[in-house]
């Protein structure tokens, strides 16, 4: 009885984690469609030899982690902070552009940046999609999961009603 007592803890212990990689998938999913007209529109005008110019520039050739570590890239812990998560995405498009990293290295790279709460954010993320998607998606569509995730819900609002 005692086992089966333990079984029942650790299967309700894991519920959480299948709820939220669950809902984490749902909300990764439900972006990836929303951005996927803008990215069929890329591939039809020849991917990657036409320039994104919302998410910085895209330069050619790859560079090595080392060299992208030289240019100082912020650190993220993933606090739910809409000015913390705002100065990381444009100090790392800052640095995405010193280095002149190339598109395709962007998230990547990005990622190496991560600790506490991001790091943890982001291996759920990993672990609800295909290998393949992880490893092509790009820095836009990065960056909206990121705000989804630390942007707190209405505050973003407040903050722009405070300022106007």
């Amino acid at each position: 009885m005692a086992g089966s007592s333990d079984d029942n803890a650790r299967a309700g212990d894991r519920t959480p984690d299948v709820d939220l990689r669950a809902a984490i998938g749902e909300e990764v999913h439900r972006v990836i469609r929303a951005m996927l007209p803008e990215l069929l529109e890329e591939l039809r005008k020849g991917g990657e030899s036409t320039p994104d110019l919302t998410s910085g520039p895209s330069v050619g050739q790859p560079i090595s982690y080392k060299q992208f570590k030289h240019c100082d890239p912020p650190r993220f812990e993933g606090k739910k902070d809409v000015v913390l998560t705002y100065k990381w995405l444009r100090e790392m498009e800052a640095v995405f552009k010193l280095s002149k990293c190339s598109e395709n290295q962007k998230v990547g790279f990005a990622i190496h940046s991560f600790q506490a709460e991001a790091l943890y954010w982001w291996d759920t993320i990993e672990q609800s999609m295909r290998e393949d998607m992880v490893n092509v998606m790009r820095w836009n569509v990065f960056k909206e999961l990121v705000k989804e995730k630390f942007y707190p819900k209405g505050e973003l609002d407040r903050m722009e009603l405070r300022f106007l």
